[in-house]
């Protein structure tokens, strides 16, 4: 007797995309509903105006630091330049008043040319402390006009 044996057809596995590690089933085709669609574009609309603003913005923050830095640069630059024109001059007033000194004839005369010599240097020291501070004030303006008017 011979039997036979009907071999029932394999049945078929589902669907599946493969990667390296793993295999995840396919996804089922749907249409994506109008109101969500448009609520994504939307999104990215607004996204896209909330970008460009905010690239505006770093622009313009930007230029006024680049601003500032230059013109603090040049700010800088003039007071150190009048430090050191301020220092030539105090140098050249002592050394002078030394030469001076030594050739003073009694005490009472070299007292007398101490005494003016602090005067007039006093007035000097008064006059460059009035002209940096003159010129730190005119700095610390314009360092700050390009956040002010930004």
């Amino acid at each position: 007797m011979t039997t036979a044996k009907s071999k029932a057809a394999p049945k078929a596995a589902p669907k599946t995309e493969t990667t390296d590690a793993f295999a995840f089933p396919a996804m089922p085709d749907m249409e994506v509903p109008a109101a969500f669609r448009d609520f994504a574009e939307n999104s990215m609309t607004q996204s896209k105006e909330a970008y460009e603003k905010f690239k505006t913005a770093a622009e313009e923050a930007q230029a006024a630091l680049e601003e500032t830095i230059e013109k603090t640069r040049d700010g800088v630059i003039a007071i150190n330049s009048k430090a050191i024109e301020a220092a030539q001059e105090n140098t050249d007033a002592t050394l002078s008043h030394a030469k001076e000194v030594f050739a003073v004839k009694s005490f009472s005369e070299a007292i007398e040319l101490q005494t003016s010599f602090a005067k007039k240097q006093f007035e000097i020291f008064q006059a460059q402390t009035k002209a940096f501070q003159d010129m730190t004030t005119k700095l610390s303006e314009e360092a700050s006009a390009p956040y002010k008017s930004a």
